[in-house]
C-alpha cells in the first residue's frame, strides 16, 4: 500500500543522500570513518527527520546536491570524450533534480555555482577553463532540452485529454438530440 511506498522512498532517499554525502567527503580526501559518520550526521538533521515525521517528500533530495557537485568534479578532472559524457550525465542529474523539486535549482544558486566558479579559478589553463564551461553549458543545454521534452509531452497529454473530453460531451449530445427526436413520436403514440 500507500505507507510501504512512502517507507521505501525515505528510505532510498535517505540512504541515496546518506551515500552520495560519503562519496563526496571520500573524494576530496576524509578518510572513511570520518565520511561515514559525515554521512549519518547529514541523516540525523533535524531537517531530515522533519521530514519524515510529516511525511514531506520534498525534502528527501538532498542526494542532489553531493551528486552534482561529485559529476563537476569528474568534469574538471577529464577531458574528451569522458568530460563529455560527465556533462551529459550533468544535465540529467540537473534534469532529475529539477523534476524532484524546484528547491534543490534554488540551492544550486549558493552551492552548486561557487563551487563551479572556484574550480574555473582553479584551473591550470585558460583552455581547461573553457573546456570546463562548455561542459557546463552542455549540461545546462542536455537540462533544458529533457525540460522542454516533458513539457511537449505534458501539452500533447493535456490536447489529447481534452479532444477525450470534447467526444464524451459529443456522445452526450447525441443522445440528447435523439431523445429530443423522439418526443414528437411518443406524443403522437400517447394521442393515438
Amino acid at each position: 500500500g500507500t505507507v510501504a511506498a512512502v517507507t521505501a522512498v525515505f528510505v532510498a532517499a535517505t540512504t541515496a543522500s546518506a551515500s552520495a554525502f560519503y562519496a563526496l567527503l571520500r573524494r576530496f580526501g576524509v578518510s572513511v570513518g570520518l565520511a561515514l559518520v559525515g554521512g549519518a550526521m547529514l541523516e540525523l538533521t533535524p531537517l531530515i527527520f522533519t521530514a519524515v515525521y510529516w511525511t514531506n517528500l520534498n525534502l528527501m533530495g538532498w542526494f542532489w546536491l553531493p551528486l552534482i557537485v561529485l559529476v563537476w568534479e569528474r568534469i574538471t578532472t577529464n577531458s574528451g570524450r569522458k568530460q563529455a559524457l560527465y556533462a551529459a550525465l550533468l544535465g540529467i542529474t540537473l534534469w532529475a533534480m529539477l523534476l524532484t523539486d524546484l528547491q534543490y535549482a534554488l540551492l544550486n544558486a549558493f552551492v552548486i555555482v561557487p563551487y563551479v566558479l572556484w574550480t574555473l579559478w582553479r584551473s591550470e589553463s585558460h583552455q581547461a577553463r573553457i573546456r570546463q564551461l562548455a561542459a557546463g553549458l552542455a549540461a545546462g543545454v542536455v537540462a533544458l532540452v529533457l525540460l522542454v521534452m516533458i513539457v511537449i509531452g505534458m501539452y500533447n497529454s493535456l490536447v489529447r485529454l481534452r479532444a477525450a473530453c470534447d467526444s464524451a460531451w459529443a456522445d452526450i449530445d447525441v443522445q440528447l438530440k435523439r431523445r429530443y427526436d423522439l418526443i414528437p413520436n411518443l406524443v403522437e403514440t400517447v394521442k393515438a
